[in-house]
């Protein structure tokens, strides 16, 4: 895997997402990162990091 998304998006989308990966137990081909709001994507992603 060399590929990660980060996104903003409803935290029940993200958890949708997370139930079917783990009903099927295949692994996806990118790694998912989703945040609740754009403020805490860019309280993660500070200029430092």
């Amino acid at each position: 895997m060399k590929t990660v998304i980060l996104d903003v998006r409803a935290p029940a989308d993200a958890m949708g997402d997370f139930a079917r990966g783990w009903k099927s137990g295949k692994a996806q081909k990118v790694a998912r990162i989703s945040f609740a709001t754009p403020e805490l994507l860019w309280e993660v992603l500070t200029l430092k990091r």
